[in-house]
């Protein structure tokens, strides 16, 4: 993984890091139809590498577990506090909101497979075994 930020005072990119590993949002793009760990292993093989002919825009990665805290605080927040003022959610429409991606095919779930269940299972066991020995 590259990763640039741009200078706009200078107005060019400048480097910021060089990781020897995919990025943290490889799920996303595999699931849009770019799967870079094949495209890898192919020209590691010295095989021809060409990009795929379609792949799907629009998609949006929902890490569950995160949304799931997100929404946490949400509900738990005063509406008063300076971070949330000005966006006037009700619950009522978080709630809807976090349920309604489950549903939505634009999603891609990092984590929940439904024909894989054991790694998110595991992650929410974590998540659960985390918040008990918190209290």
């Amino acid at each position: 993984m590259i990763e640039f930020k741009w200078d706009a005072g200078e107005n060019r990119p400048k480097l910021i890091e060089i990781n020897g590993r995919f990025w943290g949002s490889l799920n996303l793009a595999i699931q849009a139809g770019v799967d870079f760990p094949f495209l890898l292993y192919q020209l590691a093989l010295g095989e021809k590498v060409e990009g795929p002919a379609e792949y799907r825009i629009g998609l949006k990665s929902r890490w569950e577990l995160g949304d799931l805290d997100h929404l946490l605080i949400r509900l738990k927040r005063d509406p008063n506090h300076p971070l949330v003022s000005g966006t006037h959610v009700r619950k009522r429409d978080a709630v809807a909101a976090f349920l309604a991606d489950f549903f939505r095919s634009s999603v891609v779930h990092e984590v929940f497979q439904s024909n894989d269940p054991g790694p998110f299972l595991f992650e929410a066991k974590e998540y659960v075994r985390n918040i008990v020995s918190r209290v």
